[in-house]
C-alpha cells in the first residue's frame, strides 16, 4: 500500500534513459574497447600498479561503463569482462584490507560512494539501477560547514511538457485545494531534500539528495522548537534507510519542507494542529507546492513517526538598523577559533536581523586567510564582491552590500580548516536619510526632513532643461518647488567648475544644475562632482548664463 501510494503521487521514482545510443555512451565504450587492445602489454602495466592505485583507477573512470546499459546485470558483466584493472584487482591478496582501508580513509564522499559500489560488485551483490545511479552518478554537495553530503546524484532523464502536466494533474486529483499553489513545475532534477537544504533555484538545481542528515550531524543546523518562517520542517520515518546496508532499519528523514508561515494555533508537538502551518516543498518528481503541514502525501501515520524543525546553528544574533542620528554606528564581534577545533568550533555564524533597507559595510580581520559567506534566511548564498588584502600579517576581507529588511546569516571562518586564532567582524551602519518632505528655506537652501534625524539643510537642485530656457534671475527647485537664486559669484572663464561625468554642474553657491542621467544618483545620495574637463555644451551654457547675470546686475 505504501509503495502504491507513492506511485500515485509520484513521490520517488527514478529511471535512466537508454545511453547506448548517445554520444557519451559511444565515447566511453570506445575508451573501454581501446583498453582491451594489446592485452599482454596492458596486463603487464596493470601488474605494476599497487592495489590502491588499481582501485583509484577503476573508480575514476572505468566504473562508468556500468551505467551504459538499461539492464544493470549486462552493465556489470561488461565491466567485469572488459576491465583489465578489475581482473587484476580481484587476484590481489590484500584486496579486502586495502579496499576497506581506502573506503574508510576517503574524505571525498563522491569517490567513497564509488568505492562502496565496487565493493558490492566484488562481493557479488545483486544491484538495482537506482543503486548504481546513486553511487556512480553521484555529485558533490557540501554543507555550510564543508562536510560532504552522501548519496547525492544527478538525474540525467528529461521530462516532457505532457509529463509535467500529467504529474501536476495527478497531484490535483488527490489534493484539489492545491489548484493555483504550484510554485514550480514537476522536475526530475531535484527532490524535496535538495530543494529545502541545498538550493531553491529550480532552474539551476540539478542535485537529487537522498539523505540530508549531514547538515545536522556537522552542526550546520540544530533542532529548534520555537518554529519560525525560514526553518526546515522534517518528517521522520522508520524503516530501511538510505545509508544502511540491505535490510538495515533505522530512522531517516522521509520529507523536508520550508516553513512559510503559521498561526498561533500551531503546535509543533501536536500533529492535530498542522493545518495551521504553511509549508513550501518539492513533492518527489512532482512540482514545488505551497501547502499546509497536514495537506500533503507525507502527513500520514504510515509514512512518518515524528516531525522535527531545524534552523542554522548561530553563534550570536546581531540587530542591524539605520542609526537615528546622522552618524555611523559600528558593531564589532569576535570569535576565537581554538587549535584543533571541532566542527562546531571552527566558525562563527551570525544571524543578522536587518530592520532598515540600507547599505551595510563589513570588515573581517584575522591572522590567516578568511572564508566569508553571506546567506539569505533560507541559507541560499548571496553574491557579494569581496576585497581581500594582507598588511603587516593581518588578513582583511571587506565588502559592502545593500540589504533589504529581513533575516540573513553571515558565516566567517578560516580558509584553512586547520587554522586557529581570533576573527574580528565589524559592521558599519551609516545613517541613511529617510526624507519624507522638503521645506523651502531661502533662495539657496531648503530643509530635507528626515524621519530619523530631523531637518537637514541642502542646496536647491535645478533641472538643466530649465537652466537653459529661463532668464537668469530665479529658477524652480526640483526638490522643494521653491525659487532658487541665480545671483552667484560666477568663476572667471578659465576657472574650473565642479561637475559630474554626465554634465551636471555644481555652482559656486552650492546650487546643483542636474542633468536627467544623474537624477537617480542624486536621489540615492551617490552623486559625485569633480573639477576637470566637462561637456563642451555645458561650458558654453555656463558662460552664456554668466554673461546674462552680469548684464542683469
Amino acid at each position: 500500500m505504501r509503495k502504491l501510494f507513492f506511485a500515485v503521487v509520484l513521490v520517488f521514482l527514478l529511471s535512466l534513459t537508454d545511453y547506448k545510443s548517445t554520444a557519451k555512451a559511444a565515447e566511453v565504450q570506445d575508451k573501454v574497447e581501446s583498453n582491451q587492445t594489446n592485452d599482454d602489454n596492458k596486463n603487464e602495466d596493470v601488474s605494476n600498479l599497487s592495489t590502491e592505485e588499481l582501485i583509484n583507477t577503476i573508480i575514476d573512470g572505468e566504473l562508468l561503463v556500468v551505467t551504459l546499459y538499461d539492464d544493470i546485470k549486462i552493465g556489470i558483466n561488461s565491466f567485469i569482462n572488459s576491465s583489465a584493472y578489475y581482473k587484476n584487482l580481484i587476484m590481489r591478496n590484500d584486496l579486502d584490507f586495502t579496499i576497506n582501508y581506502v573506503y574508510e580513509h576517503e574524505d571525498d564522499c563522491y569517490r567513497q560512494n564509488k568505492i562502496y559500489l565496487l565493493k558490492k560488485i566484488i562481493d557479488g551483490f545483486s544491484l538495482t539501477r537506482e543503486e548504481v545511479i546513486r553511487y556512480v552518478l553521484a555529485e558533490d554537495v557540501y554543507t555550510p560547514n564543508r562536510m560532504s553530503v552522501p548519496f547525492v546524484y544527478r538525474c540525467l532523464d528529461s521530462i516532457s511538457n505532457d509529463e509535467v502536466n500529467r504529474i501536476h494533474q495527478s497531484v490535483l486529483n488527490l489534493y484539489p485545494d492545491l489548484y493555483g499553489h504550484c510554485l514550480h513545475p514537476a522536475s526530475y532534477d531535484y527532490n524535496c531534500h535538495s530543494y529545502a537544504w541545498y538550493s531553491q533555484n529550480h532552474l539551476t538545481n540539478k542535485r537529487w539528495l537522498n539523505y540530508p542528515n549531514a547538515y545536522i550531524l556537522d552542526y550546520s543546523y540544530e533542532e529548534v522548537t520555537d518554529v519560525r518562517p525560514g526553518d526546515l520542517l522534517c518528517y521522520w520515518d522508520y524503516g530501511e534507510y538510505y545509508l544502511g546496508e540491505s535490510q538495515e532499519l533505522g530512522y531517516y528523514i522521509s520529507h523536508s519542507a520550508i516553513v512559510v508561515d503559521f498561526t498561533n494555533d500551531f503546535d509543533l508537538q501536536n500533529i492535530n494542529t498542522y493545518q495551521y502551518i504553511t509549508l513550501r516543498s518539492k513533492w518527489g518528481r512532482a512540482g514545488v507546492y505551497e501547502h499546509s503541514g497536514s495537506y500533503c502525501p507525507y502527513f500520514n501515520s504510515a509514512l512518518f513517526q515524528y516531525v522535527k524543525a531545524y534552523r542554522p546553528r548561530v553563534s550570536e544574533t546581531i540587530a542591524l538598523s539605520n542609526p537615528s542620528t546622522n552618524t555611523t554606528t559600528t558593531i564589532t564581534k569576535t570569535k576565537v577559533i581554538p587549535e584543533n577545533a571541532s566542527l562546531n568550533q571552527n566558525y562563527a555564524l551570525y544571524e543578522l536581523n536587518v530592520s532598515d533597507s540600507i547599505d551595510y559595510s563589513f570588515n573581517i580581520q584575522s591572522t590567516d586567510q578568511l572564508r566569508i559567506r553571506l546567506y539569505t534566511i533560507y541559507m541560499q548564498a548571496l553574491t557579494i564582491s569581496l576585497d581581500d588584502n594582507c598588511a603587516y600579517g593581518v588578513y582583511t576581507t571587506t565588502f559592502s552590500t545593500y540589504l533589504l529588511s529581513g533575516t540573513y546569516y553571515l558565516r566567517v571562518s578560516f580558509q584553512n580548516i586547520n587554522s586557529y586564532g581570533t576573527i574580528t567582524t565589524s559592521i558599519d551602519c551609516a545613517h541613511y536619510h529617510n526624507f519624507n518632505s522638503y521645506v523651502w528655506r531661502d533662495l539657496t537652501f531648503h530643509n530635507s526632513m528626515c524621519t530619523l534625524c530631523g531637518p537637514n539643510a541642502e542646496t536647491h537642485v535645478v533641472s538643466i532643461n530649465e537652466f537653459k530656457k529661463k532668464p537668469p534671475k530665479f529658477y524652480t527647485c526640483m526638490i522643494c518647488g521653491g525659487p532658487a537664486s541665480a545671483y552667484t559669484p560666477f568663476y572667471e572663464k578659465n576657472d574650473l567648475l565642479a561637475h559630474t561625468i554626465n554634465g551636471s554642474l555644481l555652482l559656486p553657491n552650492g546650487i546643483i544644475i542636474l542633468v536627467d542621467e544623474d537624477l537617480e544618483a542624486y536621489l540615492d545620495g551617490k552623486l559625485y562632482f569633480v573639477n576637470d574637463k566637462i561637456k563642451e555644451e555645458n561650458i558654453v551654457l555656463y558662460l552664456e548664463k554668466k554673461e546674462q547675470v552680469l548684464e542683469y546686475l
